[in-house]
């Protein structure tokens, strides 16, 4: 159990939250711990970093977690996968002072109970549970579990009455629900947000995707459009991109097909960030080519098949590209990684 936050307590945390995003993102797994130890340990981890929990097993199935979280300033990003279990914010936890509002995605579904009612959610469904109140969650089976923390305070000023939210079921086929997880997910793969201005950009942007979710007010709605969603679709755009490079017909007019906007659209996001569609596709796959040259398992390949992999069709401009971008042609590279030399890295 915890005490109650006093005033000072809660200043030094949110000076502290300022901040906290500098560190790296805090893992715990049950893997190596007794079963006896496991509910108790995971206990201990969850509740001064995100909120206290108890935790009920399902019968007969031994407990295992892991779980990762990641601090931003009024966000906690929980990242998890648990055995069947029950997850319940009782009356006498919530001393812990904690008022956050915590949207659930789970890959089994499961269901949620607050305020006298139940929901049922479906698999990568996302409900909406409040801290501040006894509630409870269940997985009935193995579950991935995503789940945004966000502070009522930060998240309050964007939607349209946040209270009728609570327990709102929102369907995965949810455009803005589908933007939201994928900007978590990029930010989960950037396993660290170092400086603070860019963890608050983030923590802004996760902002107002949740209320993009959730019912934004017209006034969020506007600026999260023309921010938070499109930050959302260019990280989108840069994965399709990255997981497509060796595609010879990747094209800014595929692009947009596949994302259902304009050719010029996704220019614009581009733009956004000073830079072109094209010079990103080329600076990509300029960096896998490099990745295959330096990679001595590739050894036994020539120069133009690896080139080929990368999206290049024209030999040629792939060699004065690769010299323009590293200083070195691309045999250069190759004939380092045969003399068991350390390459440069690529910039």
């Amino acid at each position: 159990m915890f005490s109650r936050v006093g005033k000072g307590q809660r200043a030094a945390e949110m000076l502290m939250d300022v901040h906290r995003a500098n560190v790296r993102p805090l893992q715990f797994s049950t893997n190596q711990l007794p079963e006896r130890d496991r509910i108790a340990a995971c206990r201990d981890f969850f509740g001064p970093r995100v909120f206290g929990m108890e935790i009920e097993p399902a019968f007969d199935v031994p407990f295992h977690a892991d779980v990762t979280v990641r601090l931003l300033p009024d966000v906690s990003l929980v990242s998890a996968t648990s055995s069947p279990a029950r997850f319940s914010r009782t009356p006498a936890l919530l001393a812990d002072g904690h008022d956050e509002l915590c949207l659930i995605v789970s890959s089994s579904g499961g269901m949620v109970s607050q305020r006298g009612k139940e929901r049922i959610y479906g698999p990568r469904d996302a409900v909406l549970v409040g801290t501040a109140e006894v509630a409870t969650i269940a997985a009935p089976s193995v579950s991935r579990f995503s789940c945004l923390h966000i502070r009522r305070a930060a998240l309050a000023p964007l939607v349209t009455n946040l209270d009728a939210s609570l327990l709102r079921r929102v369907v995965q086929e949810t455009e803005a629900l589908r933007h939201l997880l994928g900007y978590v997910d990029f930010l989960e793969r950037a396993h660290t947000l170092a400086d603070p201005g860019l963890a608050q950009v983030a923590a802004t942007h996760v902002c107002e995707l949740a209320a993009l979710v959730l019912g934004a007010t017209r006034d969020t709605a506007f600026v999260a459009q023309g921010r938070g969603l499109r930050a959302a679709r260019l990280w989108a755009i840069k994965r399709y991109v990255a997981d497509n490079l060796c595609h010879h017909g990747l094209t800014v007019a595929a692009v947009a097909a596949q994302y259902r906007l304009t050719p010029r659209s996704v220019q614009r996001l581009f733009e956004s960030e000073g830079t072109t569609f094209s010079d990103f596709l080329l600076s990509q796959r300029l960096a896998r080519a490099y990745g295959l040259l330096s990679d001595g398992r590739h050894a036994g390949r020539n120069v133009s098949a690896l080139a080929l992999d990368s999206g290049f069709s024209d030999v040629s401009y792939f060699n004065r590209c690769f010299r323009r971008q590293f200083g070195m042609r691309p045999s250069d590279v190759r004939a380092k990684v045969l003399c068991n030399t350390e390459p440069p890295r690529a910039s």
